[in-house]
């Protein structure tokens, strides 16, 4: 007997002998990790798709210091003519409820009405707006109101996650309340809630998706097997795996992120593999031997293939660290783990789960096995008779898929994330057919201490290319506004100065 043979036989014999106590010990691991699995979460924030050191975050990190922060929920509504009176009313009723929800920054709201009837301006600006009303409804079109005179807005700046007092999803849930509530109904939408929302549809896909793929497997072991405790077997693999790898993230410092949706369900198929791999032969050599010798010769058989499987697997899995995305580098990670911790579960499990009691202790063989194995050795030998055809075809689907491949193009329509008719692609679709849209840039540069009329008129024509700004397919910018967009309609009479003219700019703001 080789040396190989000789350590295989010896592990074999000492996972038998330890069985309770190894049952135990995987027992007790559940219990200490069940905790911190139960509170690893999802990072829902944008800064989680970069690097640290992404020019992109470090720009977005910048503009958010010195702004204050970039995230907007727009609620809008048809209205008959939201320039009357009563109507800006109405607005003003419905833009004071909405500041009240927990987690806006209520003196940041912005609506039709102040901008019309600004309640900070002075009397003498007050009298003023009201001669350039056609402007400002200008300069509000497709962000306070549509193009077609029916449509208006009211544009919400959220707290800071960490200072706002409720959850963003509490302060979206109240939100959508209020819209809902409103007659007519308003829609709502925004980077963030779309943000929001995407995350809130990858985890429940993902726990749908990994409890509707052990369900689907557990009702095929059971259909072949015909034995309850080799359909519990893998699962328990399964499902102990998830325990330890989401507690050994959680106590890690880590957080799942958008693409660990499929952990449960890449588990779930490595885990059943495995068990599946242990099931054929342990009930192959069940045939001649006793319970123990025919473990014995499935651990002998299956130990060096499951190890070196995982194994590289793992490594497989691993080499998602060399992506440049955060989301893909921490999903290796957490694959890899889980990966690795597949076989170590099934040493803690089955020797117990094989061994213990008399209880359905032996799978049957599957209904139709004869006739699959006769098909399936059918299959090889004509594969093998025919090699030059089956090798003509293979590189013919081949060159077919590489053609397909080098046409694929990347998605950047956010929508496409969700199902048509749900509540967001339809606020989606409202804004973008009434306002234009609900996506924005920020375009921040240096500015000079003192504002130069030389300098503004740089800043005019750069919104002037903006604005002319157009794609071959006819997609173009659909708002541009700019500094010089407040400042230009007061006259010379009321403010001469640049200083002067930021002053009652200052006023019309929000804040």
């Amino acid at each position: 007997m080789s040396s190989h043979s000789t350590w295989r036989a010896a592990l074999a014999a000492r996972l038998a002998e330890w069985k309770t106590v190894l049952l135990l010990i995987g027992g007790l691991l559940v219990l200490l990790l069940a905790v911190p699995a139960s509170r690893l979460k999802l990072d829902e924030s944008i800064e989680s798709f970069y690097t640290p050191d992404d020019p992109f975050l470090l720009a977005y990190q910048e503009s958010k210091r010195t702004f204050g922060g970039d995230e907007f929920v727009m609620v809008a509504y048809q209205a008959d003519d939201p320039t009357s009176q009563d109507e800006l009313l109405k607005i003003r009723e419905f833009s004071d409820e909405l500041s009240a929800v927990p987690g806006v920054r209520p003196e940041s709201t912005q609506d039709l009405d102040d901008i019309l009837n600004n309640p900070r301006a002075s009397l003498q600006m007050r009298i003023y707006l009201r001669i350039i009303n056609r402007k400002l409804l200008e300069l509000s079109r497709r962000v306070l109101i549509g193009d077609d005179g029916q449509t208006t807005a009211i544009v919400l700046r959220l707290q800071d996650e960490a200072e706002s007092p409720v959850s963003r999803t509490e302060t979206f849930r109240r939100i959508r309340q209020l819209a809902d509530a409103h007659d007519p109904p308003a829609f709502v939408a925004g980077e963030p809630i779309q943000v929001h929302d995407m995350f809130r549809y990858v985890e429940d896909d993902g726990w749908l998706l990994g409890l509707a793929s052990s369900g689907l497997l557990m009702f095929v072991i059971l259909l072949f097997f015909r034995n309850l405790r080799w359909v519990f077997l893998p699962i328990a693999v399964i499902h102990v795996t998830l325990i330890w790898t989401k507690g050994a993230l959680f106590l890690s410092g880590m957080q799942l992120s958008m693409v660990s949706s499929m952990l449960t369900s890449l588990i779930t198929i490595i885990g059943i593999a495995t068990v599946m791999h242990v099931t054929v032969t342990y009930r192959e050599l069940r045939e001649t031997l006793t319970r123990t010798e025919a473990w014995a010769g499935t651990v002998e058989r299956l130990v060096g293939p499951i190890f070196w499987t995982c194994l590289t697997t793992a490594i497989g899995f691993a080499s998602l660290l060399s992506s440049g995305i955060t989301p893909v580098r921490s999903f290796g990670i957490m694959m890899s783990l889980g990966t690795l911790l597949v076989p170590l579960a099934c040493l803690l499990i089955l020797p117990a789960g094989v061994l213990l009691g008399n209880w359905q202790a032996d799978p049957r063989h599957p209904w139709g096995e004869d006739w699959a194995r006769r098909r399936l050795r059918g299959l090889a030998v004509s594969a093998v008779r025919w090699k030059w055809a089956v090798l003509t075809c293979a590189l013919a689907l081949s060159s077919v898929a590489g053609w397909g491949l080098s046409r694929l193009t990347v998605e950047t329509d956010f929508s496409k994330n969700f199902l048509e008719e749900s509540p967001i692609v339809q606020s989606l679709r409202f804004f973008e057919d009434r306002l234009g849209g609900v996506g924005s840039w920020e375009i921040a540069f240096d500015a000079p201490e003192e504002l130069s009329p030389d300098y503004l008129d740089r800043i005019r024509n750069l919104v002037d290319e903006l604005r002319q700004l157009q794609l071959p397919d006819g997609t173009k910018l659909t708002k541009v506004v700019a500094l010089t967009d407040g400042l230009d309609p007061i006259p010379g009479l009321l403010a001469r100065r640049i200083e002067d003219k930021l002053t009652y700019v200052d006023q019309l703001q929000p804040e």
